[in-house]
């Protein structure tokens, strides 16, 4: 693929110009200004100069030679290939041109022509650079063994080889074995410190170590040694740098010059698609991944970014066509399985993400995730036994990771093991001060199994270690309530509103308490600020509907049928030119009149109870005489509570 695009202006310029003078200069001449170029490292003008002297004399080999020695600087590795091959043909010297052949045809992705062009020769006639390249092209064909004799070859013609001793660097990256790494990269620069080839492949195994400095320093030398393309993939390596950084500001920078300077490289678009992910600009990613496809359409990150952003999209659909395509080319790609597997579940599609999981089982016995994802698919599937074996080695293998001891703990109460979940949830959360997950479970169980002291000294707990937590003291409140000890909780949850005075949960559940003591007005002004800091919170309007409704039905029993039709009327009349959240509440009293009679039913107590009517088996009835609620009442009204401070987060 061609890239002279970065240097299309430069070489329109340079072409008027000599075009004028070509005439008078011979071939000799406009390759010796060639060479000059060559040298400053503008391989652009060089190339202009170049293809003027063949024009004039083409079997003008040693220029056909440095023509493809620039398009080689340029990138433009098939066009290297053909001037190269062209310049052997016309006699240039085979020990010179077969190692920029090779390196050609690597750069091109042909490794496998590279091996096969070198089994033809003895091996008693490789040299060095040869040798160097056979490892190349063996380490390309994953034959890590094959390639470092390979290289030890090189190195005993030539102790100096600085590509040979970058080989050996590469595969000891891929065996994880850094201090080799480390060790053979050091003594590759050190042979060669201006090589832009050491220092890209040195950028990358900074990166894929997460040494974000020391891959920027790598890259950014290998911008200032480098020529041609070297530079362009010097500054990609920047680009993806800071991507991987989460600096989206210089990320985007080393993007639009590499768009600019190659605006016909499908990396460049792939790397403009990967930040518009991460900064949530959908559209544009999928503008930039459909540019890269049209020229690459198996290119298969492309393809696996492109799920990633439909499934960021939630547009699951999509996202399963273009996973499943990525997991049918690789099948032995891990993570495309995993997120396959959880558009999967996403869609309700269970047995289809088992069997997407279980297709890995081999490649994801050692991760966690992978683990514990599958335990989940099991658990939902009704596979029991399966889906805890496969938790339980989630968490032996990530002892360390709370988040997957809660998840077995989630497992054993699904099971009924209520008591071996809490001993697991007890675990998580003394492994971690910071994760509240699995202390907030922990007390939701214990409310859940009446046991509010135990739920109690877990919450004064949560509030110990961070008393600027309102959710620590909702949870407080919770337990009790389940004790019995209403003022008590209502003080606590008054703390809570202290720390955060607009938190939602604590401010319903001071309304559900009034409401207990059947003090509705003060109920009703605490749902009214609930909703008033929240538009959002549909459980505060709610429960305004529902007392609204209650006085309006009472009132409907004591007013006259006629004026009664009238207050419809004006009821209709407002419910149009209402705000939103008053057209609900005007909704349901509109609703009421339609299908109540006009004449008066049996008088309605205002004391009915307003919470909503799944919650009133577990909730105090208010007002009814039965005098205070049960135990099991209190535990259900606890749990509630608890579950509002879980819907806050």
């Amino acid at each position: 693929m061609s890239l002279l695009s970065k240097w299309r202006p430069g070489l329109v310029a340079a072409f008027l110009a000599f075009a004028l003078t070509a005439c008078a200069r011979s071939p000799e001449d406009l390759y010796a200004r060639a060479l000059e170029f060559s040298k400053a490292g503008d391989p652009g003008s060089a190339v202009v100069d170049l293809k003027n002297a063949l024009q004039e004399q083409p079997n003008f080999g040693a220029a056909r030679k440095l023509l493809g020695e620039q398009y080689l600087r340029l990138g433009d590795s098939a066009s290297a290939i053909k001037e190269l091959q062209r310049a052997l043909e016309q006699g240039e010297a085979e020990h010179e041109l077969l190692p920029l052949i090779l390196r050609a045809e690597l750069d091109n992705g042909n490794a496998a022509a590279v091996l096969e062009r070198l089994n033809k020769l003895n091996a008693d006639d490789l040299s060095a650079s040869l040798w160097t390249l056979r490892g190349e092209a063996l380490l390309d064909a994953r034959d890590p063994s094959a390639a470092r004799d390979a290289f030890a070859n090189a190195l005993r013609l030539d102790s100096s080889s600085a590509d040979a001793h970058l080989g050996l660097a590469r595969i000891a990256w891929a065996a994880n074995d850094s201090a080799t790494a480390d060790r053979e990269f050091a003594q590759s620069l050190k042979l060669a410190p201006n090589s832009p080839r050491a220092w890209l492949a040195k950028g990358d195994f900074a990166l894929s170590r997460r040494q974000f400095p020391a891959a920027i320093e790598a890259f950014e030398a290998a911008h200032k040694s480098g020529q041609g393309f070297d530079r362009i993939r010097a500054k990609i390596g920047l680009a993806r740098t800071y991507i991987f950084n989460g600096d989206k500001d210089k990320a985007q920078v080393n993007v639009d010059l590499v768009l600019k300077q190659a605006p016909d490289l499908p990396m460049a678009h792939y790397l403009a698609a990967l930040l518009a992910h991460q900064k949530g600009e959908y559209p544009r990613a999928e503008e930039q991944l459909a540019l890269v496809l049209a020229r690459a359409p198996d290119h298969v990150p492309s393809i696996f970014l492109k799920g990633v952003v439909y499934a960021a999209q939630e547009k699951w659909l999509q996202a399963e066509q273009d996973l499943s395509r990525v997991v049918a080319m690789v099948p032995n790609d891990l993570q495309s399985r995993k997120l396959l597997a959880t558009v999967y579940l996403r869609q309700g599609q269970v047995e289809k993400a088992i069997t997407a999981l279980e297709g890995a089982q081999s490649l994801g016995s050692d991760d966690p995730q992978f683990q514990a994802m599958l335990g989940g698919a099991y658990m939902r599937a009704g596979q029991s036994a399966q889906g805890m074996a496969a938790m339980e080695r989630a968490a032996e293998l990530a002892p360390t990771q709370p988040e997957f001891r809660t998840q077995v703990a989630l497992g054993n109460l699904a099971i009924g093991d209520s008591a071996l979940a809490t001993e697991q949830l007890r675990a998580a959360a003394n492994q971690s001060a910071e994760d509240m997950r699995s202390d907030m479970l922990l007390v939701m169980v214990l409310l859940r199994d009446k046991k509010f002291d135990e739920a109690l000294a877990e919450a004064q707990r949560l509030i110990r270690e961070n008393p600027k937590d309102p959710i620590r003291y909702n949870l407080a409140a919770a337990a009790w309530i389940g004790k019995g000890n209403d003022a008590q909780a209502e003080q606590v949850l008054r703390q809570a509103l202290k720390i955060n005075p607009k938190f939602g949960p604590a401010k319903l559940n001071l309304a559900l308490l009034a409401q207990k003591r059947n003090d509705v007005d003060g109920a009703y002004r605490l749902f009214q600020e609930a909703f008033a800091d929240d538009k959002t919170n549909y459980r505060a309007l709610a429960a305004i509907v529902q007392i609204d409704l209650h006085r309006h039905l009472a009132e409907m029993n004591s007013v006259p049928a006629v004026a009664m039709s009238n207050r419809r009327s004006e009821a209709l009349r407002r419910g149009e030119t209402a705000k939103p959240s008053e057209k609900i509440i005007q909704l349901g009293w509109s609703r009421s009149m339609r299908i109540l009679p006009t004449s008066r039913s049996k008088k309605l107590s205002t004391s009915t109870t307003l919470i909503p009517e799944s919650r009133q088996s577990s909730s105090s009835t208010i007002g009814n005489g039965l005098g205070p609620p049960s135990r099991a009442r209190r535990s259900s009204t606890a749990i509630t509570i608890s579950r509002m401070s879980l819907r806050w987060q």
